[in-house]
């Protein structure tokens, strides 16, 4: 393969469009496609699966590379498929038969960010006995995770990482579903905050004095218990 030019070769996104940055979520494949081309940009196949080499920070779980095979895919094409388990940017470094990809000025990041909210990491800090007094709004934090450990931000226009709690109260130590008293705590992400953690203000206003029962559920009133 002397005709390759790993300078003139390029790294194409999931629809085959050269790009530099590649977008991926903590936990889920994501895959990319390198393109070895002639100094001309003309598609070459090098015929050598280990012609590509591909090197990323230790956050990656895995990565693979291999011929992409079938009737769609150009002369040639690599498939490249990476697993993070880190939410934060990372710097990839392509490799053509040894020399940089696209040239030494080159720049190519996989930018992860945190998978899907995880309701068994969810943490959700319950109040001190006696701090909540009937009446008044009493308040307590939680914090939502994705399965890799990355603290997950809500964004309002993903339902389904919604949470929701209710408080219900207790009758001589058990929650009875038609209790006086049972309210629907607010449920704020911290983001309005600034904080960016993944930190989540609950906030309530107990009417009735007595003991309650704090259920949380991902993913609204019938998701998965916290």
């Amino acid at each position: 393969a002397q005709d390759v030019s790993a300078k003139a070769s390029s790294l194409l996104d999931a629809s085959f469009r050269p790009a530099a940055h590649i977008a991926a979520r903590a936990g889920e494949e994501a895959v990319f496609y390198v393109q070895p081309s002639d100094a001309d940009g003309v598609p070459v196949d090098v015929g050598d699966a280990e012609w590509l080499d591909a090197l990323v920070a230790p956050a990656v779980l895995s990565l693979t590379v291999s011929p992409a095979v079938g009737a769609m895919f150009a002369e040639g094409l690599f498939r490249v498929a990476v697993v993070a388990r880190v939410a934060t940017h990372n710097t990839l470094t392509l490799l053509g038969g040894g020399k940089a990809l696209g040239g030494r000025k080159a720049q190519y990041h996989l930018a992860v960010a945190p998978g899907a909210s995880f309701a068994p990491a969810a943490l959700f800090t319950p109040l001190p006995e006696g701090l909540a007094t009937s009446g008044k709004r009493a308040f307590m934090q939680g914090k939502s995770f994705d399965a890799q450990g990355n603290a997950q931000v809500f964004v309002a226009d993903s339902t389904p990482d919604a949470y929701s709690a209710t408080l219900t109260l207790m009758e001589d130590g058990n929650v009875t579903a038609d209790a006086p008293g049972a309210l629907e705590a607010s449920m704020v992400n911290a983001e309005v905050f600034n904080s960016g953690d993944g930190t989540y203000a609950v906030t309530f206003v107990p009417l009735v004095a007595g003991e309650y029962a704090l259920n949380v559920r991902l993913g609204g009133p019938g998701g998965e218990v916290v």
